[in-house]
């Protein structure tokens, strides 16, 4: 699969054919905004925006994610407050917790009403699933993330293509859920829809 290099992706080289843009010999997150502060073209998260529907599999072959209108809905939503603060109890686009970030994006998104709760309020109103029937929209939960009252100390919403959308870290961000760190604190999938 090929992304067209306008959209500039995390690692791809900035270049034009007609010369009007040199500014860069190598990726960097700054001259991809240079890039788009000067020509208005590209947006930088196009690869996830695109790849969240798509799943590699082990054979390298790439496949079409289980994409239910409803979770195209909520990751739509959600991608909204990408670079919003990280707020332990927080549950506006002023700042978010985990918890509080997948309860504001299920219920603003007209998806589901969901009241606000913890990561393991979350985890307790949801179906159990396993990984192989995981979609776009759906919870992943994890454990010992922090000193929680529960063992689920953490909640993100899956994107497709093992990205999780969450509030974690300093702000509202992708994550790689194939990553060692969120694999040693994995706990559990579910969904809410």
């Amino acid at each position: 699969m090929a992304l067209q290099i306008y959209n500039y992706g995390p690692g791809f080289y900035l270049g034009r054919a007609d010369g009007k843009w040199s500014g860069c010999k190598e990726w960097s997150q700054a001259q991809a905004n240079a890039y788009h502060n000067a020509t208005g073209e590209g947006d930088n998260l196009y690869v996830a925006h695109v790849m969240r529907y798509y799943s590699v599999s082990s054979s390298g072959s790439t496949s079409s994610s289980s994409t239910s209108a409803a979770g195209s809905k909520i990751i739509s939503y959600g991608e909204k407050f990408l670079g919003v603060p990280y707020v332990f109890g927080g549950f506006s686009p002023s700042g978010f917790d985990c918890s509080g970030f997948v309860c504001y994006v299920y219920t603003h998104s007209g998806v589901k009403n969901v009241s606000r709760t913890t990561a393991q309020g979350l985890y307790n109103q949801c179906k159990k699933i396993s990984k192989s029937a995981l979609q776009v929209g759906d919870l992943v939960f994890f454990t010992g993330t922090y000193d929680s009252d529960g063992p689920v100390s953490h909640v993100a919403i899956y994107a497709g293509n093992n990205r999780i959308l969450q509030a974690s870290g300093d702000r509202v961000n992708y994550g790689d859920l194939s990553s060692t760190y969120w694999q040693k604190h994995l706990y559990g999938y579910g969904r809410l829809l």
